[in-house]
């Protein structure tokens, strides 16, 4: 058992980011708090560092056996654990090349001596001759995560159209290189460039299409299917044995707690460029969970019933972020969701990645609120002009009605659009956010994690069958004492059913113990 202290705490997932210590006992994370305190335990001082998963290189050349002149297996694994890397794939282009069960064994021992993480592919082909096929089932008993060539392409066909029957048959990953020999001239410079500057011809697009197409219809063939840098695949487990907590439970007491681990989750694996948005401005009011699959495809404006005060000041507490109370609590975030007619959960979501719930940035200066409302790029102190009870409202009606903003996963898309000069705001609404790399997935995590809180706390009453089906264009921000057998004044109801969309902050990870 030891403890992190003072570290940057970084969590890609749930969209933590903050100062904090962590403690870990067996390998795993246990807790997580703004400040931890056993005394007689190892402490490691991370101030002015990152703490952070491990990073993910499938894509290495250790050059071992026979290259060793060039880089090996243990100064690669090095070289990896400095750069943050705790888990690498090396290519099978060694020599002798692995291709044989022999030379996996001896890549293997090598690597089991270091502290990171090695797995290796082999090759697809003997000795990369692109035309014998290796044995794909005893290489697998031996251990490789798959097979590539490496740089150089399979430009048999027949060849290749083996290699993915085999694939599909033992269920791993072939991994291509995409370029057809008879259509380049220099490898690694763009054909105009070549052209242009150096008077020669370089490599082309044309190349590289050509296989692609090839080779894409070659696996729909076979049934063997394909992958892409647009999918998600699952984020891969560090070497150690790390299970991240976010957040922790509150510290009551200055004695250590047992901690509640609360796992944030985004499952979708939704495609951006297939989120349409909706024509009309209508859904439930009041829902179990989502609208939608989660979170992140979620309407913000549609809410959980029932949520407690108490129930949000728990979670607010368990993030081990030194709030203000007296700005934002579990009462205040109710009110806010009834004024505004935005999901509380999302409110809470929206503080803690705009601002930490107001301890960060902008947020810190006099008036200005958490939410990033206002805080334009050209001119940050505009925040100073809406306070936190205005921003909710005015973020609301112009952000998510007039800009149509009504999902994370349309924020996201759209800051994609911008950052590609697609995005027609006349037709489809500004955006909130620029942040292309996912800060909706982030919020939505945060929003994950909170409803997770709520059903180990207590959960919700059961909701009446009048509220679940009733519109949040007729009823947007009913309180959840509403009653369909007597009269409600509906005069200050807030109509409209769109959710956030937010500003900016990401950063990543590095740091090993």
């Amino acid at each position: 058992m030891y403890i992190i202290k003072n570290g940057l705490i970084i969590d890609p997932q749930s969209g933590f980011n903050q100062v904090s210590d962590m403690l870990i006992d067996q390998g795993k994370i246990k807790q997580i708090s703004k400040e931890i305190d056993i005394k007689g335990i190892p402490i490691i001082d991370a101030s002015n560092k990152i703490v952070a998963p491990g990073l993910v290189d499938i894509h290495v050349h250790f050059r071992e056996p026979g290259q060793t002149h060039k880089e090996n297996i243990h100064t690669g694994a090095l070289s990896a654990a400095v750069g943050g890397f705790t888990t690498v794939l090396m290519m099978a282009n060694t020599n002798p090349t692995i291709s044989s069960p022999e030379i996996v064994k001896q890549v293997k021992e090598s690597a089991a001596k270091e502290a990171i993480k090695i797995e290796t592919v082999a090759t697809i082909t003997k000795s990369l001759n692109g035309k014998d096929l290796v044995n794909f089932e005893e290489l697998l008993k031996a251990g490789v995560a798959g097979f590539s060539d490496d740089g150089i392409p399979l430009t048999d066909t027949k060849v290749l159209q083996e290699a993915m029957n085999l694939a599909r048959k033992h269920d791993v990953v072939l991994s291509l290189h995409e370029e057809d020999p008879s259509l380049n001239g220099v490898l690694g410079i763009n054909e105009h460039i070549a052209q242009k500057i150096y008077h020669v011809c370089g490599a082309s697009g044309l190349a590289e299409y050509s296989m692609i197409a090839r080779d894409a219809m070659i696996a729909y063939q076979t049934q063997a299917g394909t992958q892409t840098d647009t999918s998600k695949p699952e984020t891969p487990a560090p070497s150690q044995s790390v299970t991240p907590v976010v957040p922790s439970q509150p510290q009551v007491t200055a004695t250590p707690q047992k901690s509640e681990v609360v796992t944030p989750a985004i499952t979708s694996g939704i495609d951006l460029p297939d989120v349409a948005i909706p024509t009309a401005m209508a859904s439930a009011a009041y829902v179990k969970h989502w609208i939608g699959n989660d979170a992140y495809t979620h309407n913000l404006l549609s809410h959980r019933y029932g949520i407690t005060a108490a129930q949000l000041d728990g979670f607010l507490q368990s993030t081990g972020i030194t709030y203000d109370s007296s700005r934002i609590d579990g009462q205040k975030i109710l009110d806010r969701e009834k004024s505004s007619g935005l999901d509380a959960r999302a409110i809470i979501a929206i503080a803690i990645a705009e601002s930490s719930l107001g301890t960060q940035g902008v947020a810190t200066a006099p008036g200005a609120n958490m939410f990033g409302f206002g805080a334009v790029d050209n001119n940050t102190t505009n925040a100073q002009n809406f306070s936190d009870d205005k921003a909710v409202i005015k973020m609301t009606q112009e952000t998510i009605i007039q800009n149509q903003n009504t999902s994370f996963a349309i924020q996201d898309q759209k800051a994609q659009f911008l950052s590609t000069g697609n995005l027609n705001v006349a037709a489809r609404g500004g955006v909130y956010f620029t942040d292309a790399s996912g800060s909706g997935k982030r919020r939505a995590a945060i929003m994950e994690s909170i409803d997770k809180w709520i059903d180990a706390h207590g959960g919700i009453s059961e909701i009446s069958k009048e509220l679940l089906n009733t519109s949040s264009v007729a009823m947007m921000a009913v309180p959840t004492s509403y009653s369909v057998s007597r009269a409600n004044q509906a005069g200050n109801y807030v109509a409209g059913t769109y959710p956030w969309g937010q500003r900016t902050w990401l950063p990543v990870w590095t740091i090993y113990g």
